[in-house]
């Protein structure tokens, strides 16, 4: 019988020790890891030194990864109306749902006005940006994806998507670099994707299969030298999607 509880309690011990080890942390652009509590401390000082009662920031989840025994949550900001429950405030992305899917097949114009499909991109890894001309986030980001263009587009496809018409991208063109194919007229893709903030990237391997959306890069990323983790998961995502 003495047998019997001390194996029952080595094994209460061992069950103990796996689910305190197995922590989850959160971490954010500029590369930050923190627990929940410091992650919800850091939006309370955001909201309380913000001049707005009707809103309030809450970190939304677009990324998952496993180190060892821990599970780290990347995370993105939103400004929304209305949040006061702590389960609210984070949340996972609605785009999670679509990992490993089939990219949707949903027609867009060129600026041109020609219907294509970035479906018909099957056969090479795609990358797909959503953005739009007035969004200051997705602006600081279109250095970035211009180097990833430069460096991999003999080997991959790039696409900027925009639910503007092609006269206000073209207008935007005329005095700013953005030279991804462009495709406009696209709130049916966006929709079909369930895309509420932008700016918002995603990443497809050569069948067509959606593999990992990053909900923007730091103004200071390139390839030579990345500064948000962001960047650096694309950038290892893209080296196993086009090694040999």
């Amino acid at each position: 019988m003495k047998d019997k509880l001390t194996l029952l309690f080595i094994a209460c011990l061992i069950t103990a020790t796996s689910i305190h080890a197995q922590e989850v942390y959160y971490q954010y652009k500029q590369g930050q890891i923190v627990d929940r509590d410091s992650l919800l401390t850091l939006m309370d000082d955001w909201n309380e030194s913000s001049e707005s009662t009707s809103k309030g920031l809450i970190a939304v989840i677009y990324r998952q990864d496993k180190h060892g025994d821990s599970t780290i949550l990347s995370v993105n900001f939103e400004i929304i109306r209305d949040i006061k429950l702590d389960d609210q405030r984070i949340r996972q992305s609605p785009q999670f749902k679509f990992l490993e899917q089939k990219f949707p097949n949903v027609n867009v114009l060129n600026l041109e006005g020609d219907s294509i499909n970035i479906v018909d991109s099957i056969g090479r890894p795609t990358f797909v940006n959503f953005w739009f001309t007035a969004c200051q986030p997705c602006l600081k980001e279109i250095p970035f994806i211009e180097d990833l263009q430069s460096h991999y587009g003999h080997k991959m496809d790039f696409y900027a998507v925009s639910f503007e018409n092609a006269d206000m991208v073209k207008g935007f063109l005329e005095n700013h670099s953005y030279e991804l194919k462009q495709a406009v007229n696209g709130s049916g893709l966006i929709d079909s994707l369930e895309i509420e903030a932008f700016p918002i990237s995603f990443l497809m391997n050569e069948k067509g299969a959606i593999v990992s959306f990053y909900g923007g890069f730091l103004e200071g990323d390139c390839i030579d030298n990345p500064q948000s983790e962001t960047a650096k998961s694309l950038l290892k995502e893209i080296d196993n999607l086009i090694r040999p």
